[in-house]
């Protein structure tokens, strides 16, 4: 207050000017709705998502032993909370396939011991393979499995005896030493392809909205169609452009391998930057103003993230959070975080990236549609 006197100014000027902007601010409807009821639905879908306790990280389980200790170990691992473990299976598996595929995190072979006398104590030989890929997970499934076997053992033998016998060899791949960058580096990937892409494209439209000038372009000789593709293509080629810069720092600085085809880490980009420039667009089209385009871009871009596998596992959304679950298989982040982290860190090929392109190809393919409906809807009001 006495600073405003200084210079001459008056606190009950600066009150009128405050409730000015407030009454601004409560008179535009669609901005009201995104200050009031979008942040509630951001707490319900992605409360879920953010909670520190993790669950449903599937685990395989293969049982080639037929002493009692072995089923006893598999009832205890397949009881473990956090862990999804279906079935054991009787057939020897290729773990490596199923972890380079990312059908589970880990894969428990439990087999006889190879020599006579352990083979004679009744006590089977464990081997764990675990996916390092996602750091977080995989350090919880270890201490999970670790744990869950040792109590299984002590509950059941004498101290000192059959339980030294127990050979439990764990291995962790792609990511041996947990690095946390190895995860995080793969999806900055995606972030460098997502921010400031998604905002310039939804900036674009508006601003000819806002400027008038959105009708000069329509006089042209200019198609809706190519306008469309004309306001989308510089901000996925600036996308591009920053993935081509960003991606050789986290390769050399960062030292994050890249044991993979830069082809399909290509491919998911490009397919990936359609589809997130057509969501912007539509976000441009909905859009009346910059202030709103914006903060629709930012809640979309944060639910991405959290619903990406980016921090925490989207296994860890329950099966009653279905919405949040419903989203988050609808979210291109999630499927181009999945094609880079097999590509990358797991060395994976179209085999293993098939399933997650033709996904997000569809994605693709359905906001592109839906986008240029919305921008042909708003050209005729």
């Amino acid at each position: 207050m006495d600073l405003l006197a200084e210079e001459g100014g008056s606190p009950v000027r600066m009150i009128h000017l405050v409730k000015k902007e407030l009454i601004e601010i409560l008179r535009q409807r669609e901005l009201l709705f995104l200050i009031l009821v979008v942040p509630l639905v951001e707490i319900v879908l992605l409360g879920h998502v953010i909670a520190t306790e993790t669950r449903n990280l599937p685990v395989q389980v293969v049982n080639l032993s037929e002493s009692p200790a072995a089923g006893r170990i598999i009832r205890e691992v397949a009881n473990c909370p956090g862990l999804r473990v279906p079935p054991a299976g009787r057939a020897p598996l290729d773990a490596f396939d199923i972890l380079r595929s990312g059908r589970a995190k880990a894969v428990v072979t439990v087999r006889d011991a190879p020599s006579p006398a352990r083979r004679a104590l009744g006590v089977p030989e464990i081997q764990i393979l675990l996916d390092g890929t996602d750091a977080f997970s995989a350090a919880f499934v270890e201490g999970a499995l670790q744990g869950v076997i040792a109590r299984s053992l002590q509950s059941r033998e004498a101290p000192g005896s059959r339980r030294h016998a127990v050979s439990v060899k764990t291995q962790i791949i792609y990511n041996p030493d947990l690095k946390p960058i190895f995860s995080s580096g793969t999806g900055l990937v995606g972030l460098l392809l997502t921010f400031l892409t998604f905002i310039l494209a939804a900036l674009t439209l508006v601003r000819e909205k806002e400027q008038q000038t959105l009708d000069t372009l329509l006089v042209s000789k200019l198609t809706p169609l190519e306008i469309f593709a004309g306001k989308g293509l510089p901000a996925a080629l600036v996308g591009l452009f920053q993935l081509l810069v960003g991606l050789p720092i986290l390769l050399v600085w960062f030292k994050v391998p890249f044991r993979g085809s830069a082809g399909w880490v290509l491919l998911g980009a490009v397919t990936y930057l359609l589809a997130v420039t057509s969501l912007a667009l539509a976000v441009s089209a909905l859009s009346s103003s910059h202030r709103q385009a914006m903060f629709l871009a930012w809640y979309i871009i944060m639910t991405f993230l959290l619903l990406s596998g980016f921090f925490t596992p989207v296994e860890n959304i329950p099966p009653e959070a279905w919405l949040s679950r419903a989203i988050a298989a609808v979210n291109p982040f999630l499927y181009l975080m999945r094609i880079v982290r097999t590509v990358m860190l797991k060395g994976g090929g179209w085999s293993f990236v098939r399933a997650d392109l033709l996904v997000l190809s569809g994605l693709s393919l359905v906001f592109m549609t839906v986008s240029y409906a919305l921008f042909r809807r708003s050209l005729k009001r």
